[in-house]
């Protein structure tokens, strides 16, 4: 996974923080949460995205942040969601201009991957953002029995 652009939104994506600090890639994020969470050894290239600091989701988003995502192209982009409603396969987030930042991270990647934990298939939010089947792959720990699994659910399991 060397010399590849990837882009990393939300939280829990931080689990793949070990297996890409030996990696030569240049990383992209609005967050700076996780900008402060990367090791100090990381050898790859780090662009923090700009715009209006949003301190409770400590992220940058808005208008600047979507003039500076226009510069790149993502070859693989990790994303978070606040809910998902699996009736119809809506996704959401819980604020209007951090999803328009989302919106066009998913215009700019070639592919798309969502980390949910299970209870977000019960949640909802106030702004829908994407689709479902707009991600190559959906990954979260357990599925809804009472629901249709989508194609691209993985689930995923502790290692022992």
């Amino acid at each position: 996974m060397d010399n590849v652009s990837i882009l990393i939104q939300g939280q829990l994506w931080l689990i793949w923080f070990p297996y890409l600090e030996n990696k030569e890639v240049s990383l992209v994020t609005p967050s700076v949460y996780l900008i402060r969470k990367l090791s100090s050894s990381f050898k790859g290239e780090v662009f923090l995205l700009g715009g209006q600091y949003d301190v409770s989701l400590d992220t940058s988003k808005g208008a600047l942040t979507i003039e500076m995502l226009k510069q790149f192209h993502f070859d693989h982009s990790f994303m978070s969601a606040n809910g998902i409603q699996l009736e119809n396969g809506d996704v959401y987030t819980c604020d209007f201009e951090l999803a328009a930042v989302k919106k066009e991270i998913l215009a700019r990647s070639s592919q798309c991957d969502l980390l949910v934990d299970a209870t977000k298939f019960h949640a909802k939010a106030i702004s829908t953002w994407a689709h479902m089947e707009d991600f190559h792959s959906v990954y979260t720990e357990s599925y809804p029995s009472e629901f249709e699994m989508y194609d691209n659910i993985v689930i995923c399991q502790e290692e022992k």
